[in-house]
């Protein structure tokens, strides 16, 4: 979301005396968090994050909303803010629909009474918003099938990638050069959570290190949970990988480079970013068949069924085993090229360019 965010304004089109982009965010107040001991819990930053998120936060915009003209929430997760802003003013980007998962598949997502009401208060308030954005074209699908966004509400505008990333400039990532492997490593970008399918990851990972000792497994974003980490005990696979944690640009676009592979084994996505920046860098990318990673991913990623473990050492493989020519680089990058923050900014001003126009 913050990425998203930043780049917006980054990218937002100066031709456009008439449609300025202005930040508009209220101060985060802690209060369960200032408590001794008790205040450095999970539950007190929960409950500071939820005050700040339902509470404040739309006092907030309660408050300042006749200063403005037109409403851009760039995270359906924050869609609640629809109720207190004029709806028929308000666009949101919907990334993927994960969060509403306990309202459309409540069989498989078993979450309490108040969680069911937060995220109906949410998901109603994306429903209500005179355009919703959707960075795929299957998202859409989703949105207007499974939520019932009309068709003449939903945008598609695809995320970006920053020019940087196709840079051939190295200097920036000396950051972290000496904290990679010398040695041949794969690389997943991206959380820990159950989509994101680390286990499978891990799995794959294991059975590849059998055959190739010297290979190495590189995690860049959240920790891991205890799961995983129980996992990589079992697999004795403590000595083989490496996590860095949340890292800057210029260090994720060095490990983009230097990887032997990306792999995004998630079994759901909204777009699938890391796929389009590795491709940039001109980097192989093996990702989960799924109908977002191919949009994202197009004809110069290679794809293996969602959890099929030999398919994904299959290729995993076969990507590692036959070097990218420089024409196979080229393809990647001048593929992940339609995916630009510029056009990004410039479709979502034109959106609200036309609000503006009706109302």
């Amino acid at each position: 979301m913050d990425l998203s965010a930043d780049q917006l304004l980054r990218h937002w089109p100066k031709d456009n005396a008439n449609l300025a982009a202005v930040e508009v965010a209220s101060s985060y107040r802690r209060l369960a968090t200032y408590f001794p001991v008790a205040g450095t819990s999970r539950t007190a930053r929960n409950l500071d994050r939820a005050r700040n998120r339902y509470r404040l936060l739309p006092a907030y915009l309660r408050a300042v909303c006749r200063d403005f003209d037109l409403f851009h929430i760039v995270d359906h997760s924050y869609a609640h803010l629809v109720h207190e802003l004029p709806a028929g003013q308000t666009g949101v980007y919907c990334h993927d629909v994960d969060a509403f998962r306990c309202l459309l598949a409540p069989q498989t997502e078993h979450r309490s009474l108040i969680f069911r009401r937060i995220t109906r208060w949410i998901y109603e308030g994306l429903s209500r918003a005179a355009i919703v954005f959707h960075s795929t074209k299957t998202m859409g699908r989703v949105l207007a099938e499974n939520c019932a966004i009309p068709a003449g509400r939903l945008c598609h505008v695809p995320l970006g990638v920053d020019e940087v990333f196709f840079s051939e400039d190295r200097s920036e990532g000396t950051s972290i050069s000496d904290r990679l492997p010398v040695r041949p490593f794969v690389l997943h970008v991206g959380s820990c959570i159950p989509r994101k399918r680390i286990d499978v990851l891990l799995n794959v990972f294991a059975k590849l290190v059998s055959s190739l000792p010297e290979l190495r497994l590189v995690k860049i974003g959240d920790a891991w949970t205890p799961v995983q980490r129980r996992q990589i005990a079992d697999l004795r696979l403590h000595d083989f990988v490496m996590h860095l944690g949340k890292v800057d640009r210029s260090a994720l676009i060095e490990a983009y480079r230097r990887a032997a592979i990306t792999l995004v084994p998630s079994d759901a996505e909204g777009f699938g970013l890391p796929v389009v920046e590795a491709l940039a860098c001109g980097g192989a990318v093996l990702a989960s068949d799924l109908p977002t990673l191919r949009e994202a991913g197009g004809n110069v990623a290679k794809y293996a069924a969602v959890a099929d473990i030999e398919a994904w050492l299959a290729g995993a493989t076969d990507v590692m085993t036959n070097n990218s020519s420089e024409a196979v680089v080229k393809e990647r990058k001048d593929w992940a090229r339609q995916f630009s923050w510029a056009l990004h900014a410039r479709s979502i001003a034109d959106a609200y360019s036309r609000i503006s126009q009706t109302s």
